[in-house]
């Protein structure tokens, strides 16, 4: 029961955390709706969300067929992976030991191998046993999702009325501080989420469009799989480019190799240009605290620590000094 009520609880903080991250998302749209075009609010959040769905099945309807044809011609030469990855290995020992060498060292080195092969299989087989795991833990999340974007309707719609009954538990005197506090936390936030999707978008394009020109099977697949799996920072990019040097090698040693190099320039490109700008320089965090940032709310809280430790970090750092300041000017004052 307890173990019940834990996962339940659980789905519901991450749908009210889905529908924290749309409304953030959404609601510069609805300022605009309603102040400059002058929509009645209560009608604002039935056309945003027609509008987000409208979006969303024409991006379905545009991208699915080409992961659908990806991901068949990747299924269709997974059996050919093997024979791939055995001749480039014994291509690589036959070099490295001559042609028909039977040292010590490389028998050592083909029956590690052969494990190494033999238990990816078995891992590859377990997730194809477990199908039906795997597919009720992606309902679970679409339910999840679907339950957020319900509560972010209600957000948008009952913004001000919700506003103020969280507003009436503070005394007057702090509730101009409390409106400006959340404020602009929740631009700090915003900025964050806007940042991570763009930088996102950007890597992702990027990627499939480079394997595409090496000439990568299913390359708009992994570049999605490449932007999606960079919003981890540092472990991510290595995520990512497993898959698609995996899929390169059963092409040609070569390609592989251009495929490593290809994530290796997009992730230097990121790290140095991309999200300085896009996501630090909006926060308004040093590239070195956010490693540091990363480390240790990694450490503490692990996964979830590094995807929202920098914004966790911005928003602790943006109330400190505000209340810091705050207090100064009140003792300045005579």
């Amino acid at each position: 029961m307890k173990i019940t009520a834990f996962s339940g609880l659980v789905h519901i903080i991450c749908s009210l955390l889905i529908a924290l991250l749309l409304f953030l998302l959404l609601d510069p749209i609805v300022c605009i709706l309603v102040k400059k075009q002058g929509v009645k609010r209560s009608a604002v959040p039935g056309i945003v969300f027609a509008l987000l769905l409208a979006i969303t099945v024409g991006a379905a309807i545009f991208i699915f067929p080409i992961l659908k044809n990806d991901a068949i011609t990747f299924v269709k030469k997974l059996p050919d992976a093997a024979d791939a990855i055995d001749e480039t290995v014994q291509l690589v020992f036959d070099k490295m030991f001559g042609e028909g060498s039977q040292s010590s060292v490389r028998v050592f080195l083909e029956d590690s191998f052969i494990s190494a092969k033999e238990k990816s299989f078995k891992h590859i087989g377990r997730i194809f046993e477990n199908a039906a795991l795997i597919l009720k833990n992606i309902a679970v999340v679409i339910i999840d999702i679907v339950t957020g974007v319900i509560f972010a309707y209600y957000f948008i719609k009952d913004k001000e009325k919700i506003g103020e009954h969280l507003l009436g538990i503070f005394p007057y005197s702090r509730r101009n501080d409390v409106v400006k506090v959340v404020h602009d936390i929740g631009n700090i936030i915003s900025s964050f989420i806007k940042g991570q999707f763009t930088v996102a978008v950007i890597v992702g394009a990027t990627e499939g469009f480079g394997l595409w020109l090496i000439g990568v099977p299913v390359p708009w697949l992994f570049g999605i799989i490449g932007g999606v799996s960079n919003l981890i920072p540092y472990i991510g990019p290595v995520i990512g480019a497993v898959p698609a040097a995996f899929a390169a090698l059963m092409v040609s040693p070569w390609r592989a190799l251009l495929t490593v190099l290809l994530f290796v320039l997009v992730q230097q490109l990121d790290n140095n240009f991309i999200s300085p700008k896009i996501i630090e320089g909006k926060l308004g965090v040093h590239p070195v605290v956010s490693i540091i940032v990363l480390f240790i709310s990694g450490e503490l809280w692990g996964l979830f620590g590094i995807l929202l430790g920098i914004p966790l970090y911005a928003v602790l750092r943006y109330i400190v000094r505000y209340f810091v300041e705050r207090r100064i000017k009140k003792c300045a004052k005579p």
